[in-house]
């Protein structure tokens, strides 16, 4: 499954899946949250207009296949300024899913989006109707938390959920550059970005990306970690692309291996190789070191990379890491403090 920004040709493909779970929730017993007239075209136009509409597919015979739609939208939502029944889990700033919904024919449309959203922010929300079983069960299932009631624009009551991340994994931007969580579809685009190239293997000297089932075994490592506060791993994404319809994935960059002794934790970065030479590596190297020593505290620093890796040895001593020995593998190590 691949997730991308939703295009007006996907228009009438999107009105299907809209369709489908409209009728699915009319069958199950919740004929009022959507009935047959929400959302209705022009929402769902204004909606890839404005940018904040997602579908999740996948390719067969080089074909896009659409099977699931939503919305991510960032600021706050008029409607959760009031509460009833208990109090968000904290005021700090949010993005709200919206109109999620799936052809129903793959399972874990849901949870894709989830992902997805918590690699955007620490602070996700999501309501849903009372009567909306299946929705509240898969809700609770991806750790949110029933946080009270709210009304929608016509007076009636939704289920009010919200998920806050915890540990070091605040998503960081630079000037090009943004780095957030890694999601549960970041594992097939790493493996073709980096775990395909013979030749970054052969520099790397250690590639967790050499397979596709060792780079999503690798990513939903870092998804189940984000609760520890020195275990991450970031996507390393262009922002601010024009024409662009996602940002898109360049590399991975992560934080493991914490001594509470040393007050140390260790960094690994990979950029694929077609991105080599324009400096990306540093920078996302140096917000990452700014980020734990002076956001996170951390004392110590460490990394490492081939003896022959002129350019991994450029980018840790450009940002002001301090060779420190050569261990019996020919690996060079590194220190900030």
């Amino acid at each position: 499954m691949n997730i991308r920004k939703a295009k007006t040709k996907d228009l009438d493909r999107i009105m299907e899946i809209y369709k489908v779970a409209q009728d699915f929730m009319i069958a199950s017993g919740n004929p009022d949250q959507w009935g047959h007239f929400y959302p209705d075209l022009d929402t769902v136009k204004n909606d890839i207009e404005t940018g904040i509409s997602y579908v999740i597919y996948d390719v067969s015979n080089g074909e896009e296949n659409i099977h699931g739609v939503f919305v991510v939208a960032t600021g706050a939502e008029p409607t959760y300024k009031i509460i009833d029944g208990g109090q968000w889990l904290n005021d700090s700033p949010y993005v709200t899913i919206h109109r999620m919904a799936g052809d129903g024919t793959v399972r874990g449309l849901f949870q894709i989006a989830c992902d997805y959203s918590k690699g955007l922010c620490q602070n996700v929300r999501i309501d849903t109707h009372g009567d909306n079983r299946t929705m509240q069960k898969l809700i609770e299932r991806n750790g949110f938390v029933k946080c009270g009631t709210i009304y929608v624009r016509d007076g009636s009551p939704r289920i009010a959920y919200q998920w806050a991340g915890t540990g070091g994994t605040v998503p960081l931007e630079t000037e090009r550059l943004r780095m957030r969580r890694h999601v549960s579809t970041d594992g097939e685009l790493l493996h073709s970005l980096i775990g395909c190239d013979e030749e970054m293997h052969k520099y790397t000297g250690w590639n967790p990306y050499a397979t596709a089932e060792s780079a999503l075994s690798m990513v939903q490592e870092f998804i189940e970690s984000y609760s520890e506060e020195y275990f991450f791993g970031w996507a390393i994404e262009l922002k601010d692309q024009e024409g662009a319809q996602a940002p898109e994935l360049i590399g991975t960059i992560g934080a493991y291996d914490y001594s509470p002794e040393e007050n140390s934790v260790e960094v690994g970065i990979s950029i694929a190789r077609k991105y080599w030479g324009r400096g990306y590596g540093h920078e996302a190297l140096a917000a990452v070191l700014k980020y734990l020593t002076e956001d996170k505290g951390i004392s110590l620093v460490k990394a490492w990379c081939a003896e022959g890796n002129v350019g991994s040895k450029n980018i840790m001593e450009k940002c002001g890491m301090k060779y420190a020995s050569t261990d019996s593998e020919n690996k060079l190590h590194y220190e900030y403090r």
